[in-house]
Order: structure tokens, then C-alpha cells, then sequence
């Protein structure tokens, strides 16, 4: 795995250190457990949708909805899927949406609490068919991010 150059420099100023763009994966930052599989990074995203599951064809479908809900196309979303709650300051969009797994999203709270984008974090698209209840919430937060990505 390709590490940046300057990966001492972007360890002192704080910043999350990537690996080259032609690799896959992500170098986690020294006080994270995770670690970032790109799925999807395309140069104009603006959006960047990170999962804590992988999505099968159902949930990237629902995914497809909800990002059309919001007049967003997945050609303009980064997709990365991560196997733990990670910090999302150093992803270069204007926005994050966070699809949880498990019921207790507190950890990604605080994971993502000094970010300086709009991070909104929802359940995972495969929980909504064992908790419909979950749709909501997942609307009021998609509709958030609709007005931050589209109001500038």
C-alpha cells in the first residue's frame, strides 16, 4: 500500500493521511480502528456516502431513491465502505450521509462531532424493511443535506 510522501507533514497538521488515488484503500489515521474501501471516488463528488455495510442490489436501490429524493446523482457520490466508526474531516465533499448498521449510532456521533460539513448519519437502506420506522428519520436528514448540498 502506497503511502503519500508527505504523510509526516499531514501527521502534524492533523489530516487524515489517503493513499495514492489509484489505490482502493485507505491508510486510518493513528487514533481510528477503521479503515476506508473506496468503492466509488469520482473527481467531482459532492456528496460522500459512507456505509458500515456492504450495500446489495436492494439497498443500493433504496440508496439510489434516496439520493434521487434529494436531486443528487450517484456519479456525483463518493461510495466508501468502512468497518468501523472513522472520522470524516478529511473527505474532500461538501457533504457526508452515513448509513448505519447496529441501532446505536452514538458512536458515530461522536466520530464525526468536529466535523466541518454537513454529516448527517441514518440507518443502513437493509434495515428498513425490518423497521420501517427508521424511513423517517432517514427523510428529515436527507432533507437536511438537500438544502446544505443545493444552497450555495
Amino acid at each position: 500500500m502506497a503511502v503519500h510522501p508527505k504523510a509526516a507533514w499531514l501527521d502534524a497538521m492533523g489530516i487524515d493521511r489517503w493513499v495514492e488515488r489509484g489505490s482502493v484503500e485507505a491508510v486510518p489515521a493513528a487514533d481510528t480502528a477503521s479503515t476506508v474501501q473506496w468503492l466509488s471516488r469520482p473527481t467531482a463528488a459532492i456528496l460522500t456516502v459512507v456505509s458500515c455495510a456492504p450495500l446489495d442490489d436492494e439497498a443500493t436501490a433504496v440508496l439510489g431513491k434516496m439520493l434521487s429524493a434529494i436531486k443528487v446523482s450517484r456519479e456525483h457520490c463518493a461510495l466508501a465502505l468502512v468497518d468501523a466508526p472513522v472520522a470524516v474531516s478529511g473527505l474532500g465533499t461538501l457533504a457526508v450521509l452515513v448509513l448505519a448498521m447496529d441501532a446505536d449510532e452514538t458512536l458515530w456521533a461522536a466520530a464525526v462531532s468536529d466535523a466541518s460539513k454537513a454529516v448527517e448519519v441514518v440507518a443502513h437502506p437493509a434495515r428498513f424493511a425490518d423497521a420501517p420506522g427508521l424511513k423517517r428519520p432517514a427523510w428529515e436528514a436527507l432533507k437536511r443535506l438537500e438544502q446544505r448540498l443545493h444552497v450555495r
